[in-house]
């Protein structure tokens, strides 16, 4: 739900002319952006067995970081490009926008990997087991 929520409070603050609302609005959005982080890593860390804890985090960690630093940016700017002829300086705003679209899936996969950690716990054990064998 951080996902989701983070997302509805960065589209309003795309779109608001109000600088003091966009400022309000900053705060729970970057709360809810960065909480969920925390509760995805704890639930990585629980999920995996200690001896792979810390290559299974950093692996986690370069995702996230490339996927928000390198692609969301790429998208971001390709998206600003085609909405420049039709939205003028305006363009970025949406380009935003449907940058944030990515937290739709997200949010939805987040969700539906929590409702699942307790059965793919054992599952993996078993797996990295068989693996190893």
């Amino acid at each position: 739900l951080g996902v989701l929520g983070s997302m509805a409070a960065m589209l309003i603050i795309c779109f608001t002319d109000n600088v003091t609302i966009a400022t309000w609005l900053a705060v729970p959005a970057g709360i809810m952006g960065g909480g969920w982080v925390v509760a995805v890593q704890a639930g990585l860390q629980d999920l995996m067995p200690s001896r792979m804890r810390a290559t299974g985090t950093s692996l986690w960690g370069f995702a996230l970081t490339f996927t928000g630093l390198v692609c969301s940016v790429q998208i971001t700017g390709i998206a600003s490009d085609y909405f420049a002829d039709s939205y003028g300086v305006e363009a970025l705003r949406y380009a935003i926008a449907v940058a944030l679209l990515a937290c739709l899936p997200s949010g939805y996969l987040l969700f539906h990997a929590g409702t699942t950690i307790k059965d793919d716990t054992p599952r993996l054990a078993r797996s990295i087991v068989q693996a190893a064998e």
